[in-house]
């Protein structure tokens, strides 16, 4: 649509200079003031013509940019999008080894084996806990 522009506008001053440059004679016998209004009506309408091609042009740059922004808000989501996949991909192979698997087992939930003894430790005080009460 950018493109039309120019020929519309060339056009325009074609048709001015059409009217400027022809003699009189030349054309249907007019006398200055049909002359004068038609060189008026054409402006007008070339006018016209372009402040309605500069307002569609105008409208396609808006959608043009808030394409391109929608675009790129999408790209950056598509790179968090493959981060989370190689996170989640190497925490899964990491899980598939049978030791890492019973390691994580016994830090995270007390797993114990049968005829393994299980001792947390709870940190407190520095003092011995004696028996006696008082």
């Amino acid at each position: 649509m950018a493109s039309a522009s120019p020929d519309i506008f060339a056009l325009g001053l074609f048709i001015i200079f059409y009217l400027d440059v022809l003699p009189l004679a030349a054309r249907l016998p007019l006398n200055y003031a049909e002359y004068t209004q038609m060189k008026l009506f054409f402006a007008i309408i070339l006018a016209a013509i372009l402040v309605f091609l500069g307002t569609q042009v105008y409208k396609f740059s808006v959608r043009e940019s808030e394409a391109q922004k929608e675009f790129s808000d999408l790209r950056a989501q598509l790179a968090a999008a493959k981060a989370d996949q190689s996170k989640l991909q190497a925490e899964l192979d990491y899980y598939l080894n049978p030791a890492n698997l019973e390691k994580e087992l016994r830090a995270r939930f007390n797993y114990k084996q049968v005829g393994e003894n299980l001792i947390i430790l709870v940190p407190g005080s520095s003092s011995p806990a004696t028996g006696t009460a008082r």
